[in-house]
């Protein structure tokens, strides 16, 4: 199974999460685990790195289905910042949009790798989970 007809089912392999099987309250279960890891992050870094950690310019580099742009997007509002959420199928890209407009997130910028690299970018904090073991070597790099 991909990337464009299994956007949820690709992060989180679990029946459920098929779209087939797709419920609300999975949905709403595949993206409070988004939350809960955003939140754990969040508590670590400020707990054990920089007590005052507020970044307003975040990157997260493979968003999928904006599991965790989401509430990345919703800490950075809370000092006017925003997240750039980079995929690249543009499938992933149309579900998170989809994902971000349906709970009113209005911060985040969705682009594909090409678009974000040939652009300059100044990033506070780079989110890359799941990632890097689905891309190839040059890819990663």
């Amino acid at each position: 199974m991909s990337a464009p007809h299994e956007p949820y089912f690709t992060v989180l392999t679990d029946p459920k999460f098929l779209r087939a099987n797709l419920t609300d309250e999975a949905r709403r279960e595949f993206f409070a685990g988004g939350e809960t890891l955003v939140d754990f992050i969040w508590r670590t870094i400020q707990l054990r790195l920089s007590p005052d950690f507020a970044p307003t310019a975040i990157l997260e580099y493979g968003c999928g289905a904006g599991r965790l742009a989401i509430p990345l997007a919703r800490r950075a509002a809370r000092r006017g910042g925003t997240v750039t959420a980079v995929d690249r199928s543009p499938e992933m890209l149309r579900t998170a949009r989809e994902e971000a407009a349906s709970r009113h997130v209005e911060n985040i910028v969705f682009s594909d790798p090409e678009t974000f690299f040939a652009q300059t970018n100044r990033v506070d904090f780079l989110v890359c989970y799941l990632v890097l073991q689905r891309l190839s070597p040059n890819e990663g790099l």
